[in-house]
């Protein structure tokens, strides 16, 4: 097992991304808070003071929020998450928005489970309108061009192959039909001394997916108009500060903010259209 002790009650298996998720329940560890999955949008967020849970939950939804902004996201949309962990951006886009449908997709049948029991009352009232169901991202299962908004956010970097998400995803939109994708990419220049500090790319739980190459990858499956914006001076830096409050202090999750000094890696967002 390749494994990372991080106390004397806390190991982290990183040789399977859907028992990350599933099994060992990722989300509820002290890393994340509120239910969302991610390194979170801190922009205008207090971090030079101790941080609360209910802060770092918001880190996290603001993270959403942006991306719902550039979804433009309305009542007669029918949007894909790729990728939703427990449910709560989906939930949350409903409450803000309330699109005519909202599917959520996620590889880990525990997750589906566990967001379908979470958010029993809510899907009760509006079951009609979403719908959680297991899949892949690189095997979106929804028909062809049927939805004409989908999103990703921090769950590209576990695909197999990008090149067949970007396939499953064209596929599935409608001509017009928007996706936003964010999550952390590498540069051209792989720092070997910093790479080898993350056992999450030595076991292949995350993959190295070069910025550069995924806005080549989106023109050539024929997606136009896109876009992409660093937002890594509003994640790392207050992710840092969340993990220095944490018992993941002294482990590798530290090398973050260092590889984005570094520039080896950096946070976007990437907005396309189809056609």
């Amino acid at each position: 097992m390749n494994s990372l002790n991080i106390s004397k009650d806390l190991v982290v298996d990183l040789t399977n991304v859907i028992d990350l998720y599933g099994i060992q329940n990722l989300a509820n560890t002290c890393l994340f808070a509120g239910g969302f999955i991610n390194f979170g949008y801190w922009r205008n967020i207090k971090t030079n003071v101790r941080i609360t849970k209910n802060k770092r939950a918001l880190a996290s939804k603001r993270l959403y929020e942006r991306v719902f902004n550039l979804l433009a996201v309305d009542e007669s949309d029918s949007v894909l998450e790729v990728g939703c962990g427990l449910g709560n951006g989906c939930i949350l886009l409903h409450s803000k928005f309330k699109p005519r449908v909202i599917i959520g997709v996620d590889a880990s049948p525990k997750q589906i489970e566990r967001t379908i029991s979470n958010h029993k009352k809510y899907l009760s009232r509006y079951r009609s309108e979403i719908n959680f169901i297991v899949g892949s991202g690189e095997n979106i299962p929804v028909s062809a061009e049927s939805v004409n908004k989908i999103f990703s956010i921090e769950a590209l970097q576990h695909f197999d192959s990008v090149d067949q998400f970007l396939q499953s995803s064209f596929k599935s939109l409608k001509s017009n039909g928007k996706i936003v994708v964010t999550t952390f990419f590498f540069k051209n220049d792989l720092k070997s001394d910093l790479l080898r500090c993350f056992p999450n790319f030595k076991s292949g739980v995350d993959k190295i997916v070069r910025i550069n190459s995924f806005l080549n990858k989106l023109k050539d499956q024929g997606f136009i108009q896109i876009k992409s914006q660093s937002i890594g001076r509003f994640v790392w830096h207050g992710f840092d500060r969340w993990i220095l409050q944490t018992r993941y202090k002294d482990t590798w999750d530290k090398y973050w903010i260092q590889a984005y000094k570094a520039g080896m890696l950096d946070y976007y967002i990437i907005e396309a259209t189809k056609p």
